[in-house]
């Protein structure tokens, strides 16, 4: 009894530890029936690449989350896929990226005095910037 707890107990820390390293879609926009999780959505880079009929259903961006690693811009997509079909999307315009500042600390502060009594103070301010990533959410006519 006591080795089912535990191991359930490391099972349950071991899935929290992955969803919460999994980056957040953040969504505004119009809703229908979810998709299937077989079902296709189209990847678009440029909207002339599109040549359905299409509404924008809606807007996605990817909270910034300072501990993930957003080099890697495939977890994200794979993200706003599963809320586009989540949503009832048909496809994403990928809209870009950018950076965002998260936060600023400041990390040191020195005051120097010279012989002739002239007295300099720097500071140094660190800036802590993530990738967000935005789409639009599309759904066919």
């Amino acid at each position: 009894m006591i080795t089912v707890l535990k191991n359930t107990s490391i099972f349950a820390i071991v899935l929290l530890l992955a969803v919460s390293c999994m980056p957040h879609i953040n969504y505004l926009g119009k809703s229908y029936p979810a998709q299937d999780n077989n079902k296709e959505i189209d990847l678009f880079f440029d909207e002339k690449d599109i040549s359905k009929d299409f509404e924008v259903m809606g807007i996605m961006k990817s909270d910034p989350v300072e501990d993930i690693d957003m080099d890697d811009p495939q977890t994200t997509q794979e993200q706003m896929v599963k809320e586009a079909r989540k949503r009832g999307g048909d496809a994403i315009l990928f809209m870009g990226t950018y950076q965002e500042k998260v936060s600023s600390a400041n990390t040191s502060s020195s005051t120097s005095t010279y012989e002739d009594g002239e007295t300099i103070t720097s500071t140094s301010t660190t800036v802590n910037t993530v990738k967000v990533m935005e789409a639009k959410l599309l759904k066919y006519k």
